[in-house]
């Protein structure tokens, strides 16, 4: 466990309404109010690194939260450089800190508090994201596992258990130049990647099978290449 992991499990032993298997604090079992977490379906391109939005629908104001991840196979969370993972809040943090590490039975444990015992805003949308990567020979779909999913309660810090959850990873392998994934590659295709340079994608762009030539970044060379593959 690295050094700042330490430091903020006991920053966040020592506020109110913060819940572990170690502290007499009792925990409502019973999520009454329907509260929840949604991880929406999203579509993995093996061999990238990509951002799993985590939402809340809420009908209370909520403090901190905390939750265990568990990926599939072929599914990793991002560390980044310095030991830490790569974990985020939305626009939906006040004052609010997120750190992520990985427990005992391999489960990434997110955790997030407030020191000013701050709201969470707004009562549905994105929460929060991690960062995963996937191996190139990944295949969904796949699920990612969710357990132990507490939220404090702004008014009263009362700590709320919700229902474990699932979420879905599916499988997207790009056609390369087949940028409006309509099974043939032909000028339409070339029109695609003009209107996304031109700042005006259509909904049918695919930037995964625009980029032909895997630099990550799509420009005239990658319509010249889709040129070839006519």
């Amino acid at each position: 466990m690295n050094k700042l992991f330490k430091v903020v499990i006991a920053v966040l032993l020592l506020v109110p309404g913060i819940v572990n298997a170690e502290n007499d604090v009792e925990i409502d079992k019973q999520n009454h109010i329907g509260d929840r977490i949604v991880i929406p379906r999203l579509t993995i391109t093996p061999g990238k690194t990509q951002k799993l939005a985590i939402q809340l629908l809420n009908s209370v104001e909520y403090t901190a939260f905390q939750a265990e991840f568990y990926f599939p196979a072929g599914i990793s969370p991002v560390k980044n450089a310095d030991g830490s993972y790569s974990v985020s809040l939305s626009s939906r943090k006040t004052n609010h800190s997120i750190s992520a590490n990985i427990v005992s039975d391999g489960g990434l444990k997110v955790a997030a508090y407030s020191f000013g015992n701050e709201s969470l805003k707004g009562n549905s949308g994105d929460l929060f994201y991690i960062d995963i990567t996937s191996e190139s020979t990944f295949v969904g779909p796949a699920t990612v596992e969710v357990k132990g999913i507490l939220f404090t309660q702004t008014s009263d810090r009362k700590e709320v258990a919700f229902s474990d959850v699932n979420g879905i990873l599916d499988t997207h392998t790009p056609v390369m130049g087949d940028v409006n994934g309509d099974g043939t590659i032909n000028i339409a295709d070339v029109e695609e990647v003009a209107n996304y340079i031109m700042g005006n994608p259509s909904e049918r762009f695919d930037a995964d099978a625009a980029d032909v030539n895997s630099d990550d970044v799509i420009d005239a060379a990658d319509i010249v290449l889709i040129n070839k593959l006519k």
